[in-house]
């Protein structure tokens, strides 16, 4: 019996969530309606939630882009989207003794790291009937730099960010050419000095976005950096003279560093898309939220002005004393929040996102339960992932929740 189910939504053009060949996507998708009820947009690519990958054992979201879209179905890695060309969907072969931890990209599948700590590139198949891709190391094999990499991040400006194996150092790099060549000429990086100043803390995750990163720390604090920082998304203050492109000033936004206004309050888990990022704290189980969106919308919580230094605070729930915030996720055009019935022990999907006419088109499906305030609507979001969390034969797990910067992502799983 299959023990993981994973649920998606969001926009479908090269079959990057539906894995169904770029010809039979196409055809499924002429007409009907979307997941409100509305006419499709953009020629039909827009994919209603629906489950995408059963695992006997486990399905992963290893990374996800505009375009394609990395899974790991068990002890399979497959990629879906344009990368995969007409078939859809094409299985990732590996080299004995290696497996993918994660892959990097932002619009399509640039590269994946793997548990030797080297990065590999994508090759294509030797033949159009080939039906499997395999993996070429990126860089030398002597190189020390490519054997101490636990992750990369590219945000949607080219900005590349490199987390390194020990967890207490990032590389940055200004543009993916300089990545790709290992420039280590002038790196922008976190010196290891900057931790033993915080009690040798390490990085437990890094998150990308449109034009900056956000990370979190072992002690739950959390630490960003990038440029131009023209909507606050750094939640820090840009250097003097910033429009002048001096040169210090874009190293020092390009520099990870702590975020003054969060210092003190311990995070759970962060998110951030576009030039949105959230982070839910560990005690309190608060939601901060501060940046801006492309619409000119805002949802409530967020700074009214963008460019400080000054977080808001996303409190729906506090009167709700038995709903508590879990796990977030940021979208283009919304927050994603699990949230916890402490009574009943089930959870539950919702979506804080600006009115209607400010909504992005591939908003989730949202059910009648809803309430606006301050222009915000507050929404439990239906999907097909209820019919197992609402079930008492079996013990689900709390679903875990993705955002890429095209789609929705949830994951369930049968508890044991």
């Amino acid at each position: 019996m299959p023990r993981t189910w994973l649920f998606a939504q969001g926009l479908d053009l090269f079959s990057q969530l539906s894995g169904s060949s770029v010809a039979k996507n196409r055809l499924d998708n002429k007409g009907g309606e979307d997941a409100r009820g509305e006419a499709p947009r953009s020629n039909g690519i827009l994919q209603p939630a629906q489950m995408i990958a059963v695992g006997q054992d486990s399905v992963r979201v290893l990374w996800a882009g505009w375009n394609d879209t990395l899974l790991q179905i068990d002890n399979v890695v497959e990629l879906r989207g344009y990368t995969a060309g007409e078939h859809g969907a094409i299985q990732i072969l590996c080299p004995p003794g290696i497996s993918i931890f994660s892959g990097y990209g932002w619009t399509e599948l640039q590269g994946v790291v793997c548990s030797d700590g080297e990065i590999y590139s994508i090759s294509a198949p030797a033949s159009p009937n080939e039906s499997f891709l395999t993996l070429q190391p990126e860089f030398d094999l002597s190189d020390s730099f490519a054997q101490s990499i636990q992750q990369v991040s590219v945000s949607g400006n080219g900005l590349v960010s490199v987390l390194h194996t020990k967890r207490t150092m990032i590389t940055v790099f200004d543009s993916y050419s300089k990545f790709k060549l290992h420039s280590l000429a002038k790196p922008t990086h976190m010196a290891r000095k900057e931790f033993k100043k915080h009690h040798k803390r390490a990085f437990t995750c890094v998150r990308a976005a449109e034009s900056h990163f956000v990370a979190l720390d072992n002690r739950g604090y959390v630490w960003s950096w990038g440029v131009p920082n023209l909507h606050g998304e750094l939640l820090r203050r840009s250097p003097a003279h910033m429009g002048d492109n001096n040169p210090g000033s874009v190293l020092q936004l390009l520099t990870p560093r702590l975020i003054p206004a969060l210092e003190g309050i311990e995070m759970a888990h962060i998110a951030t898309n576009g030039w949105v990022t959230a982070c839910l704290s560990r005690e309190t189980h608060d939601i901060y939220i501060w940046g801006w969106m492309d619409s000119g919308a805002r949802i409530v919580g967020m700074p009214a002005v963008s460019g400080g230094d000054v977080a808001g605070i996303i409190d729906q729930f506090d009167e709700e004393e038995n709903l508590t915030v879990v796990s977030i996720g940021v979208a283009s055009g919304y927050v994603a929040l699990v949230i916890e019935d402490s009574t009943t022990g089930r959870s539950s999907l919702y979506i804080a996102q600006p009115p209607a006419e400010h909504s992005l088109q591939h908003n989730p499906a949202a059910s009648a339960d809803q309430n606006e305030e301050d222009g915000t609507t507050f929404r439990k979001v239906s999907g097909p992932w209820d019919t197992l969390l609402k079930t008492d034969d079996e013990i689900y797990r709390r679903p875990s929740l993705i955002c890429s910067p095209a789609a929705t992502f949830v994951a369930v799983a049968r508890g044991y």
